[in-house]
């Protein structure tokens, strides 16, 4: 490869014009003397020869350029990977399916020189210290690289998970003498999960929620007649959203009702750092769509993220509110989808108001932005000195391994040395660790046999799902309405058993007489025979 680049090309013509020789130039600035030659005669460079062969356009490989600093500047650099299959997804928006060459990135750094393969250092996802006054400064320089993004496109979305029971046990008051440390109390334990995605923006509005429900399908039953939220249901095996569920709700809810007046416009999201964000279906929206994402540090959002400094804790403070309400009139009925639908709305509608939205920003001081007060925050704990461990001496009875935990072949290995009694003992010790290993293992099989025996057993009990439309994966209250209406016109259309005239045209229908025990004709046994004839001789 030449190591010269264009600005080394452009100084030796510069040269060549003041009146040093093209040699001397060519020599002095580390350029071919025949390709300095060629340039001044008006020969184009190699990369404006080939421009018409570029899979990608000048235009939108500028643009592909400038949104892969961006996302470097706000936390989220991306791979040889993404960039590979952002450039594959934005030739197929054009017609384009054809795969990337090989070399295709060789030639894409060539063209871009101000791009580089560096080396990711990952923050570490589990830190203990989430909230740190470093991460809160990169968070914030991170908002500084966007701060001409407006504060209506700026939205924080995060799914939140709810329980349909009581999933905590109160306080209730009772004697001081009887069972001083606990008394039962009568309700529901069903605790099944549920699943919300919400999100809101700086300027107060909050987007049409999306609920996932754990189950197989969304079933009609759940929704009374007279819920009319304009909400989306989908359901997953687990209750929580999927990379699937997530890329769906971007385009079905977030780019549709935040479309900003002005098309030219950017809009920002600030999410966590769920694997379910960062795909590269994600990723292609967020060029296609010219909005950027921020991800908050780890273990931060009770410092950073508005939904739950502002919504999320009052929100459920008022659905158990309302449930509890629903609880002491149902007595100990299952809470059911239905009732937690109705609890949630009239929590929702409580709770989820432009004042509260609006001090979950000010509170994370993320709009109006002030970096000092969310530093100051008191949950924001400074890093603890790490303080060296004191050695320990090891015994030559004890085992220590990296992670606490005994392990079959860490005890082969520690038996070398030993005396033969040690290495006896340890060989009676990896023998019943084996044998424990495949008792688990045969333990574990029978529990998936059971659990899919049971799920056989259930699916004939199921009732009928909602039809939906199969390029969709959510629901919306119309679905609902429409298939309780089909089911009714299917009642509907059953044809009545007319009776004859001379019972009177008064009796629209009349069901099939019903076959008492006592109506049976009953033959008698070989017994009763026998006590009927003796009864006679008496």
């Amino acid at each position: 490869m030449p190591n010269y680049v264009e600005a080394d090309v452009s100084a030796a013509i510069d040269a060549v014009l003041e009146g040093t020789g093209l040699r001397a130039a060519a020599r002095l600035h580390g350029v071919p003397r025949q390709t300095l030659g060629d340039r001044i005669l008006g020969r184009q460079t190699n990369i404006e020869a080939n421009q018409p062969n570029q899979r990608l356009s000048p235009a939108l490989e500028k643009r592909l350029v400038e949104f892969i600093l961006k996302q470097e500047l706000i936390g989220y650099a991306l791979t040889h990977a993404q960039i590979k299959s952002l450039a594959q997804n934005i030739l197929k928006s054009g017609g384009d399916s054809r795969p990337l060459g090989r070399h295709w990135m060789d030639g894409f750094f060539r063209r871009n020189p101000e791009l580089k393969t560096k080396k990711g250092i990952r923050i570490e996802y589990k830190r203990v210290d989430g909230a740190s006054p470093e991460n809160i400064d990169i968070f914030f320089k991170r908002l500084a690289e966007v701060s001409w993004i407006k504060p209506c496109n700026t939205y924080n979305a995060d799914e939140t998970g709810i329980m349909e029971g009581m999933g905590v046990n109160g306080l209730v008051v009772g004697s001081s003498e009887m069972n001083p440390k606990g008394s039962y109390v009568k309700g529901s334990q069903k605790r099944t999960w549920t699943s919300i995605i919400e999100c809101i923006s700086a300027t107060g509005k909050a987007l049409t929620p999306l609920v996932i429900f754990k189950s197989a399908t969304i079933q009609e039953p759940w929704f009374a007649r007279d819920f009319g939220e304009p909400w989306a249901f989908t359901n997953s095996e687990n209750g929580w959203t999927s990379n699937d569920i997530a890329l769906e709700w971007l385009e079905k809810i977030f780019l549709d009702e935040t479309e900003p007046k002005d098309p030219s416009e950017s809009r920002l999201l600030i999410v966590d750092g769920h694997g379910s964000h960062a795909t590269d279906e994600f990723i292609y929206n967020c060029f296609r769509e010219n909005f950027f994402m921020i991800f908050l540090p780890p273990h931060s959002s009770h410092v950073l993220q508005p939904l739950n400094l502002g919504v999320f804790s009052a929100l459920k403070r008022a659905y158990r509110k309302f449930l509890g309400n629903l609880v002491m009139m149902t007595d100990s009925a299952p809470v059911g989808k239905l009732n937690f639908l109705r609890c949630y709305s009239r929590a929702r509608s409580e709770t989820l108001s432009v004042q509260n939205i609006k001090a979950g920003f000010r509170g994370t001081s993320i709009f109006p932005r002030n970096k000092v007060k969310a530093g100051g925050s008191r949950q924001v704990l400074a890093p603890r000195p790490a303080t060296p461990e004191p050695p320990m001496e090891a015994s030559p009875h004890e085992i220590h391994t990296p992670k606490g935990r005994l392990d079959a072949q860490k005890l082969l290995d520690n038996i070398r040395g030993k005396s033969p009694s040690t290495r006896l003992v340890f060989r009676k010790l990896v023998k019943a660790l084996e044998l424990k290993d495949a008792e688990l293992a045969i333990s574990n099989e029978k529990i998936r046999a059971l659990e899919v025996e049971a799920e056989k057993n259930r699916a004939s009990k199921r009732r009928k799902a909602v039809e939906k439309d199969p390029n969709s994966r959510f629901i919306t209250i119309g679905d609902v309405i429409a298939a309780r209406e089909g089911q009714e016109a299917a009642i509907s259309r059953r044809k009545p058993r007319r009776v004859p005239e001379e019972h009177g045209e008064d009796m629209a229908e009349v069901q099939e007489p019903q076959v008492r025990r006592s109506d049976r004709i009953r033959v008698p046994t070989k017994r009763a025979i026998e006590v009927d004839d003796f009864s006679e001789d008496s």
